[in-house]
């Protein structure tokens, strides 16, 4: 019996784990993104890192391979950094409480911020597309569901549910490829990485219900 229990809460930490490093993923490029596409000064230090990484490998200065190994590199420090904050506290109840619903929240929220911090700043990358103002109300109805969820009121099963929230997520991964991917197909891991950090807060927090009820 203690076995099964001692499983049992190692297959609980794991899970854990996975939330805060998908979560961790997701915020750090979400906000990334828009850091790079709204500060002249951050952009112009990420240029900087690209024509250096694309000489050091002795490619063109403007070649896409410096800008998405320098993307990647900047997510990582970034993710790797939130990570660690979420792991330092941890054993507080804080933290317990922000990896349910304000985590979930936090992710089916960030993409869309990201992209209209990014239309507010940089609307020359939305020309000549269609208007996607629509993707407001989606994204308000993305968010109630998110906030039922977490407070244990959502009554549509798991399939149905993992289904609804691939096609919000190919709604935004289509606005992306619009627009934002202009600019290098690498800017499609944004609503990737949320997509797949909210599979793994469901996860957890659903399992979490589970156990506490």
């Amino acid at each position: 019996m203690s076995e099964l229990k001692q499983s049992s809460t190692t297959t609980a930490d794991y899970r854990r784990y996975g939330h805060e490093l998908f979560f961790s993923l997701a915020i750090a490029l979400s906000f990334l993104t828009a850091l790079l596409h709204s500060s002249i000064y951050w952009s112009g230090q990420f240029f900087g890192w690209m024509v250096g990484i694309n000489q050091s490998f002795n490619r063109r200065p403007r070649e896409g391979f410096g800008e998405y190994l320098a993307f990647a590199l900047w997510a990582f420090v970034l993710m790797i950094g939130l990570f660690l904050l979420l792991r330092a506290f941890s054993r507080t109840s804080l933290m317990a409480r922000l990896l349910g619903g304000p985590a979930g929240l936090s992710v089916i929220a960030a993409p869309a911020a990201c992209f209209w911090v990014i239309q507010h700043y940089q609307p020359v990358l939305f020309d000549g597309v269609r208007r996607l103002d629509w993707l407001v109300v989606e994204e308000a109805i993305a968010i109630l569901g998110v906030l039922l969820y977490s407070s244990n009121r959502w009554r549509i099963s798991v399939p149905t549910t993992i289904l609804l929230l691939t096609v919000h997520f190919v709604f935004w991964s289509r606005a992306y490829y619009l627009t934002l991917a202009s600019r290098g197909p690498h800017l499609l891991s944004v609503p990737i990485s949320a997509y797949l950090s909210l599979l793994m807060w469901g996860c957890y927090l659903g399992r979490r219900n589970v156990s506490v009820g």
